[in-house]
């Protein structure tokens, strides 16, 4: 088996614990579903179709028949990898990785790890808001201006990077023309 599909559900894990000083409360415990497949496209496909089927659409993103998220929604979240491939599934409840066999599958990327993380934080930030001091909701204000101006400057890097690379090219192509017009070969120009 090449590649493995691993669902965790959290469904009541934590809901009813309630410490005690004899701690005999029972606690539901979920065990993984674990799927395994082998090759690729089979597990892309099974995990879309499941994906589809635990993933509950936000009735605030409803509209009609569109659907429109909207900031602190419990939609899923989906995770690409870098070939644009689905890796990861989450939402309020389930866990969905899809993972190649070998060491690496009880382990999560970081990038993952800190994404959910930082995901679940936004997510209870947007609901115990309006319960914060004034100071606090400022200093968050003050974060999020800070990050917004992040992305600007990123933003701004890489258009001048593309407008870089576009001269760079347009200079290769004015170079290459000269040298065909002047009669030589412009791979083999000195």
């Amino acid at each position: 088996m090449k590649y493995a599909l691993v669902h965790c559900k959290h469904a009541g894990c934590c809901e009813n614990f309630k410490p005690t000083s004899q701690m005999f409360t029972q606690i539901p415990l979920n065990p993984p579903k674990i799927f395994l497949f082998d090759n690729k496209f089979t597990a892309n496909e099974f995990f879309h179709e499941y994906m589809n089927d635990v993933d509950v659409i936000d009735e605030r993103c409803k509209k009609g028949d569109q659907v429109e998220h909207i900031d602190s929604c419990t939609c899923g979240i989906i995770e690409l990898d870098d070939n644009g491939d689905t890796r990861l599934f989450y939402n309020k409840v389930n866990q969905i990785y899809l993972l190649e066999t070998g060491i690496q599958v009880l382990t999560v990327p970081d990038e993952i790890h800190m994404s959910v993380h930082n995901a679940n934080l936004t997510r209870k930030f947007f609901r115990t808001c309006k319960q914060m001091e004034r100071e606090q909701r400022e200093a968050y204000v003050e974060l999020g201006s800070m990050c917004a101006k992040s992305i600007l400057i990123d933003d701004l890097k890489l258009e001048k990077e593309k407008e870089k690379e576009a001269e760079e090219e347009e200079k290769a192509k004015a170079f290459a023309r000269a040298k065909a017009k002047s009669g030589q070969d412009p791979d083999n120009a000195v």
